[in-house]
Parts: C-alpha cells; sequence; structure tokens
C-alpha cells in the first residue's frame, strides 16, 4: 500500500504543506506517490521527485487545470467557467440619454470594477469593442452560437 500525497503549488514551487504532509507520510513507512496538477507544472513534479521518501510522481497536466490568473486568462490557457458578465439593456430605454449615459459609464469602468471586485477583467480591446457595440445599438446576445465560450469575447464583439 502507498500513500497518496496531493501536491499544493503555484506552478512555480511546491508549498510548505506539502513538504509537510510528505514528511508526516514517511513516518507511515509506505511508498509515497505525489501528484502533481497544473499546466505546465514541470519545475514542481522535478522538484517533487528530489524530495527524500517520495518514490513516484504523478503528473496530471491539461490546460483547465492552469491557475486562474489575469495573466493565463489573457494567454487563453485559463477559460472561466462562465461567461463574461455584461449589462444588458433594454433597446427602447437606452435611447434615453441617462440611460445610455448609464451604459457607457459601465462600459468605461468595468475593466476597473470587475478587478476591484476580485473579477478578472475581460482583456485587450474587448471593453473598446462593447463601447462601440452600444453605439452602434447592436442589439441581442453575442452567446447563441453553441461554441460560443470558445470563441472568445473579442470576437463575439466583432459579429
Amino acid at each position: 500500500m502507498s500513500v497518496l500525497v496531493i501536491a499544493e503549488h503555484d506552478n512555480a514551487a511546491l508549498k510548505s504543506a506539502t513538504l509537510h504532509t510528505i514528511a508526516a507520510a514517511e513516518k507511515l513507512g509506505k511508498d509515497i506517490h505525489v501528484l502533481v496538477a497544473g499546466h505546465d507544472a514541470n519545475a514542481v513534479a522535478t522538484a517533487a521527485a528530489s524530495i527524500p521518501g517520495v518514490t513516484k510522481v504523478l503528473r496530471a497536466n491539461a490546460h483547465y487545470l492552469a491557475q486562474p490568473t489575469a495573466e493565463n486568462v489573457a494567454r487563453g490557457i485559463y477559460r472561466p467557467l462562465a461567461r463574461p458578465l455584461f449589462i444588458y439593456v433594454n433597446a427602447k430605454r437606452v435611447e434615453r440619454p441617462d440611460v445610455k449615459a448609464f451604459a457607457r459609464y459601465f462600459v468605461r469602468k468595468a475593466r476597473e470594477l470587475a478587478g476591484d471586485s476580485g473579477s478578472v477583467p475581460m482583456m485587450g480591446m474587448a471593453y473598446t469593442l462593447a463601447e462601440q457595440r452600444l453605439e452602434k445599438m447592436a442589439i441581442g446576445t453575442m452567446f447563441k452560437a453553441p461554441n460560443a465560450a470558445e470563441l472568445g469575447v473579442e470576437y463575439l464583439l466583432t459579429q
């Protein structure tokens, strides 16, 4: 029988909790297997293999295991499970100056507000394209296609 330790890491280094768990597992006198799950976490797997007492390192390497950072979102490695948050405005009501002014404010401040709330802001030209869509009074959802989440927000905003 062996002990499985699931590695906690940041894709660059093992966290101390993993090292403590491995030390505790050594006291059981069993083979220690370490699972390193992540995207491009090869350095972590190499580090885990060099720890005394570790007899086997298992790797789960996939893009969907990437850390949910703004950088990984921008690179297209991490794709959030939910679609981007948008403001939906009634086409008739947006003709009112106060409603249109609020919608413009929202689109212009959305990147900053997303970051302040702990969400990951959309990247690239997405906010500029969203504002252009508002100015053109484009109505309807962009998410009709079954694979809309895979197409990317910037592409959808141009359709």
